[in-house]
């Protein structure tokens, strides 16, 4: 069939509008090639991919620095709808460029990195494609980008935690595997759900919200949760957070290091422009709790209860941190549940301060395995002696973690309870009264797993079996760079709350 030259015109133009709005992520295209060029060529057992890798993610700052200038004043559809300009989306590709900086500087300091040393390079090009299915998550509007979208950093994902062919990794990939498609077949079928109720994919179309209120309330239940599936698997909230622990035991630790942050970021920035949305779909439906903020909370509070309870009995010290992951997404769930200006600043405010705090937790475990030979918590005893400005750096990064001063963790935690006490004006469930209660018990909970860990280093002697092998300068640099920023925005938050209040108007 064919078009009529003014409608082939017009979208010749809306693409080539799109595709100079669309710079960062033809550049991280292109660095993907690049990686697979230069990597047939060369030895992999080089350091060329390394460089390639980083001179790529910092070619990109000046058309991410570019987009936001245009973003604060422009919010535009890109590819006849299909993606969403935003300011908002524009500071998340900030936060997953700068975590991938992190974890190629952390990938290329660890054992990891020796070991992986027949695969760089394919390990550098899966961790950009990562980065290209984040950013286009972030930009979707689409039900259908959204979920191709997910797919391909859920694809990525799985190749980089099995990238190394060992027992371990095999295992943890395949699991990983497993309950990725489950939940991914899940979020598809709700999609077709809601496609068939609304007639479009469109999230931003006149029709999906007009239509949806028109469905039985407890069919259009069913259908959003089998939809969040998808997300709920990708920040590991209840009840698809299991595969967490497993993963993470087996994982390479830097690859942990980016699964526990960016594609979380990524899911609660898709959950910022959904809740809205249903909250104005579930107010005129006939459902039994009609406020949307309801189900969150009790996620939230089915999470951080699994998070933390289980934690406290774990002796591996990546399965803590991954236990701890899953708490950290049930106080985020905690302050989405409030839907307000200040729940929003403050989990984006948390999310950028929790890349630090978990890049430099991670790479202490990193770290201390390369002296201990294992990431077993008992074998840390006596080592705050051993290396006394990498433990104090530790004791700092877990404080931060658990939510005291003077750390920006503290911060992030004071803003987000701050937003679910201003929800307690509002309710009249008295759920967010509860979830303010027993977010606030379980973060004293949490003091317990994580001092252990500077209890043994400071407080228990060492067996004298450790290995004598101590890090390099590098190492010391690294976690330098990655922890001061968690002290710094504690003593200046306005430094990052002035961009972030920016965003309120691009919600």
């Amino acid at each position: 069939m064919d078009f009529p030259a003014d409608i082939l015109y017009h979208r010749l133009q809306d693409v080539l509008r799109s595709t100079a709005l669309f710079l960062p992520e033809v550049l991280l295209s292109a660095l993907f090639i690049v990686l697979v060029l230069v990597g047939l060529i060369f030895k992999s057992k080089n350091n060329l991919s390394t460089y390639i890798t980083l001179a790529g993610l910092a070619a990109t700052i000046p058309f991410l620095v570019e987009q936001w200038k245009y973003g604060l004043e422009t919010e535009t559809f890109l590819f006849n709808g299909m993606l969403r300009f935003s300011a908002m989306a524009v500071y998340f590709k900030f936060l997953f460029l700068g975590a991938a900086f992190i974890i190629v500087l952390f990938t290329s300091l660890s054992s990891f990195y020796k070991k992986a040393s027949e695969v760089r390079y394919e390990y550098f090009l899966v961790l950009i494609a990562s980065v290209i299915g984040l950013n286009l998550v972030v930009m979707s509007s689409n039900l259908l980008m959204l979920y191709l979208s997910l797919e391909l950093v859920s694809i990525a994902s799985y190749i980089l935690v099995a990238i190394i062919a060992d027992r371990k990794g095999a295992e943890s990939g395949i699991k990983y595997f497993i309950y990725g498609i489950v939940s991914s077949a899940l979020m598809l079928y709700g999609i077709s759900f809601l496609y068939g109720m609304t007639g479009t994919l469109n999230l931003y179309h006149e029709n999906f919200i007009e239509r949806l209120i028109l469905v039985d309330g407890w069919l259009l239940l069913l259908a959003t949760m089998l939809f969040l599936s998808g997300l709920l698997f990708k920040v590991a909230a209840f009840p698809f957070h299991i595969w967490v622990p497993d993963v993470y035991e087996g994982a390479p630790i830097p690859v942990i290091a980016w699964l526990s942050s960016a594609p979380k970021a990524a899911g609660f920035a898709v959950l910022f422009i959904l809740i809205p949305l249903l909250n104005a779909v579930f107010g005129a439906s006939e459902v039994v709790v009609q406020n949307w903020n309801y189900y969150v909370a009790i996620l939230a509070i089915f999470t951080i209860a699994i998070g933390n309870f289980a934690a406290l009995k774990q002796t591996d010290v990546k399965r803590l941190l991954a236990y701890s992951s899953i708490a950290h997404a049930g106080f985020l769930l905690a302050g989405l549940s409030v839907g307000s200006e200040l729940a929003f600043n403050s989990i984006v405010f948390y999310l950028s301060v929790y890349v630090f705090m978990n890049s430099a937790a991670f790479f202490m475990v990193e770290f201390l395995s390369g002296i201990t030979g294992s990431t077993d918590v008992r074998n840390y005893r006596g080592l705050g002696y051993k290396i006394p400005f990498a433990g104090v750096i530790f004791v700092i990064v877990l404080i931060a973690l658990t939510g005291l001063p003077p750390t920006a963790g503290f911060t992030a935690k004071l803003l987000l309870f701050s937003s679910v006490w201003e929800g307690v004006g509002t309710d009249t469930s008295g759920i967010m009264l509860f979830l303010l209660i027993f977010g606030l018990l379980n973060t004293v909970i949490s003091l317990y797993y994580y001092l252990k860990i500077p209890y043994l280093m400071y407080f228990r002697k060492g067996d004298n079996n450790n290995n004598e092998t101590i890090p390099g300068v590098g190492n010391y640099a690294f976690l330098v760079i990655v922890a001061l920023p968690v002290l710094i925005l504690f003593f200046k938050p306005d430094w990052l709350m002035n961009f972030i209040e920016l965003l309120n108007f691009h919600l």
